[in-house]
């Protein structure tokens, strides 16, 4: 198999040797931290599938496992993430390609809610405030729907997506608005730095509420909100 890129008049081998000597199939790829080109194949054959890079000139592989499907990447930061399905072919994972040049789980995963079939696809997205998307057709090739789960890369913070809530608009110019949560009993503000800026406490509140910032600074907060189920973390931009 060749890469190939195109030097804005005629096109060029990435690496002349190329990489494998089986028949592969070739599913994705990506350019990350410095010029470090990235590319995954499955093997025909065997459906192994593996994760080559390109640096110093020269191509480097790492297996992955036996049939990781389709292995979609996204880039934040120029750091370089990949999913793809575990070890056991169902489970889906999230690695990411490190200073040392390998890819590990990076700690957060998806959870346990986000298992598929062999002939489901996944892909995922990196949204500028930091957002890691993961979305996937779950279930069987007979009765499946779509699944999608938020990360915060950088905080680690994940959960599943489309739960009849909404925080928004976010990024908020000031005026921020809940709605869809049902029993809900008080919902706080804090500063990157843990300290708390506003905080209401309520049992139990019928949403829709509306609450005015405005009187922050632009700049990266956290609104937990407190329902009677549970309790649900977002990273919230004021500009």
């Amino acid at each position: 198999m060749y890469v190939q890129k195109f030097n804005g008049s005629t096109w060029e081998y990435v690496g002349a040797s190329g990489f494998g000597d089986e028949p592969v199939v070739p599913t994705s790829i990506i350019v990350g931290r410095n010029d470090v080109v990235h590319t995954t194949t499955t093997d025909f054959w065997s459906l192994a599938s593996t994760v080559h890079s390109y640096q110093n000139y020269s191509w480097q592989s790492q297996f992955i496992c036996i049939y990781a499907g389709y292995m979609p990447f996204a880039k934040f930061n120029n750091d370089v993430y990949m999913g793809h399905f575990g070890e056991n072919g169902f489970h889906v994972n999230i690695k990411k390609y490190d200073d040392s040049g390998n890819w590990t789980n990076i700690p957060e995963q998806p959870g346990p809610y986000f298992t598929a079939d062999y002939n489901s696809t996944i892909d995922i997205v990196a949204y500028n405030f930091g957002n890691l998307y993961l979305t996937l057709a779950k279930g069987d090739i007979w009765n499946s729907h779509v699944a999608v789960a938020k990360l915060d890369i950088a905080t680690r913070i994940s959960g599943p997506q489309n739960e009849g809530f909404a925080i928004y608009p976010n990024p908020t110019n000031g005026v921020l608005n809940l709605t869809g949560f049902g029993n809900l009993l008080g919902f706080e503000i804090t500063a990157i730095t843990g300290k708390t800026i506003y905080k209401s406490e309520h049992a139990p509140l019928a949403a829709p509420v509306q609450i005015d910032l405005s009187s922050l600074k632009k700049g990266v907060y956290f609104v937990r909100v407190n329902t009677s189920e549970n309790s649900h973390i977002e990273k919230l931009i004021i500009r």
